[in-house]
């Protein structure tokens, strides 16, 4: 400690001077600086995470009614005259058969375009895709569609 403040003492008045300003000055304003971006960082990620919370709010009744209306669709559809009649004569040759799936793409067309949240639709028995609309086709494999099967299962607890 003597050494320190002997060194101090013998230094010239210019150095005592530069000293003191960097002891008594930019110190403090480099630990006050670091000290509020800690603590203005602090308040933005918070400010941030509630705009951002409170966008998800408003966003949940939005997606709930999609949700609501797809199941509301995929009612409707499985009720549909000739998805019905497609599903009693599928695998049979014959115009019952492709005059249901004529009328059920048509249908589903007309459904697609009034919803812009829909680009695909598939129709499935069994293991069998009978018939897919919209922009997105997937193969005709029975292990994708069992594969499917099992998720829904899962997700409904079944």
């Amino acid at each position: 400690m003597r050494k320190i403040v002997r060194r101090f003492k013998d230094m010239s008045i210019n150095k005592k001077l530069y000293f003191t300003i960097l002891c008594c000055l930019i110190f403090p304003l480099i630990i006050v600086f670091c000290f509020m971006n800690g603590v203005i960082g602090k308040e933005f990620r918070e400010s941030q995470q509630d705009k951002e919370l409170e966008i998800l709010k408003q966003s949940k009744p939005v997606v709930e009614n999609v949700l609501n209306d797809i199941e509301m669709i995929s009612r409707d559809i499985l009720g549909n005259d000739y998805t019905q009649t497609l599903l009693e004569y599928y695998g049979q040759t014959g115009e019952y058969e492709e005059n249901a799936r004529v009328q059920l793409d048509f249908y589903l067309r007309n459904l697609m375009s009034s919803r812009e949240y829909l680009s695909s639709v598939s129709v499935y028995k069994d293991e069998n895709i009978l018939l897919q609309c919209g922009n997105y086709f997937e193969k005709e494999s029975t292990a994708e569609v069992s594969g499917l099967k099992e998720k829904i299962n899962l997700e409904n607890g079944g």
